[in-house]
């Protein structure tokens, strides 16, 4: 199916090109005694419409200095390629000869916009981490590269299929190197927009389904060892106490560091040992409850509280961890935690585990003592499978101990 016209920003569009003559690709050298021109027609609700009732008739002659055939349709087929890049990327407009600026209000997106502004419109419709959603810009913005290098970037969506996207994604391989985890994740992250695509009834299919994802390299989430723990635990402890405070909220809170910063005073009720973060992966956008462990009680009243009592006595829109990891006005950014920790624990004692693999270490021990459904629970996971696969890291290896001790027999004697 050949689009009749392409759909561009603020309600305007253009037609089908023509170009006259009509059998350029294939006549002979007579043609070359006629002049060529390119046609087609701007429409754009803000102008006039007795002046452009059918819209704008543009013609563009630029090929005709070319003498030979060959050269004149190369340039036929590269002013073309412009035009649209000019209109579509660039936002042309051929009546007021300007460039213009989206206006939401006005936009009509369907089957006919250009496959990139399709991506972009339907992340604007997902809820996500900002930090997500600046990985969905970049992804955004490499494949519109992708697309212009396979002469994809002017593809009526109904015509991009699975084949198209495993040639983004092989370019995307050979471009910029990406790893088989990557291309799964852009895979995985295509994938959620062309469901918001279908759900806005814009397509009907997904053209990632069934494209197989790539064997991924699996490496053991390293963890801190016993001696390790130690170690640290003095070292911070003694010499960057709200960082070690932190750390052991951090350990038994089952959360994300990410959650732990967006957290604030009202977050926090002490009479229930509980607290609420709001979860923002896997396309969930949900407030969660966390327990807070009895260990670390009197850290979490230290923190919130001036003196170590249970009355709040601060603003409760503060965040908990703010600037010098204190609660405060100003959110703080992840980055601030993983740098300190290769600052202070990394550099200075030579540990090489990450800060992140403290609540694998935690998840993993409350399997291990309470069950794997507990250990579930406290990583807010939907299903056991991420439990067994990322956080409880001995689990197979218990499961063959019980496997091992399990006493049931032939027949009891």
């Amino acid at each position: 199916m050949t689009s009749k016209k392409i759909t561009l920003v603020n309600g305007c569009y253009v037609t089908k090109f023509k170009v006259f003559p009509s059998n350029w690709r294939t006549g002979g050298k007579e043609l070359l005694l006629k002049d060529w021109i390119i046609s087609y027609y701007f429409h754009d609700p803000k102008q006039d419409i007795e002046l452009f009732n059918s819209g704008k008739r543009i013609r563009v002659k630029g090929m005709n200095e070319f003498k030979t055939l060959t050269q004149r349709r190369e340039a036929t087929g590269i002013i073309i390629d412009s035009i649209k890049h000019s209109l579509t990327i660039e936002n042309y407009n051929p009546i007021s000869d300007s460039y213009m600026t989206c206006d939401s209000k006005l936009s009509v997106i369907d089957e006919d916009t250009s496959i990139i502004e399709l991506l972009k419109y339907a992340l604007s419709l997902r809820q996500v981490s900002k930090e997500y959603r600046q990985e969905m810009i970049t992804l955004i913005d490499r494949v519109e590269i992708s697309l212009i290098i396979l002469g994809y970037q002017f593809m009526n969506i109904t015509e991009f299929s699975r084949k198209h996207v495993k040639a983004v994604l092989r370019d995307q391989q050979m471009r910029n190197k990406i790893s088989n985890k990557r291309y799964n994740k852009y895979k995985s992250m295509l994938s959620s927009l062309f469901k918001e695509l279908i759900e806005e009834e814009i397509i009907e299919y997904n053209p990632t389904s069934n494209i197989k994802k790539l064997t991924e390299q699996k490496n053991v989430r390293e963890v801190l060892t016993d001696d390790d723990r130690k170690l640290v635990y003095s070292h911070l402890k003694e010499n960057y106490y709200t960082f070690w405070r932190f750390m052991m909220i951090y350990f038994s809170s089952g959360a994300r560091i990410k959650e732990l910063l967006r957290m604030r005073v009202s977050d926090v009720d002490l009479n229930k040992l509980e607290f609420k973060v709001y979860v923002l992966k896997g396309g969930q956008n949900k407030e969660v409850i966390k327990p807070i462990n009895k260990n670390e009680l009197y850290l979490w009243k230290e923190l919130i509280n001036e003196q170590n009592t249970d009355r709040i006595v601060v603003n409760s829109s503060f965040f908990i961890f703010s600037s010098n990891l204190q609660k405060g006005e100003k959110q703080i950014r992840r980055e601030q935690i993983t740098r300190r920790w290769k600052t202070h624990v990394k550099d200075k004692l030579g540990v090489t585990a990450d800060f992140a693999s403290l609540t694998h270490l935690y998840a993993d021990t409350v399997a291990s003592e309470l069950d794997l459904k507990h250990a579930q629970k406290l990583r807010s996971h939907t299903t056991d499978r991420m439990m067994k696969k990322h956080y409880a890291i001995n689990e197979s290896q218990r499961q063959l101990e019980r496997l091992k001790n399990i006493d049931i027999r032939f027949v009891v004697e």
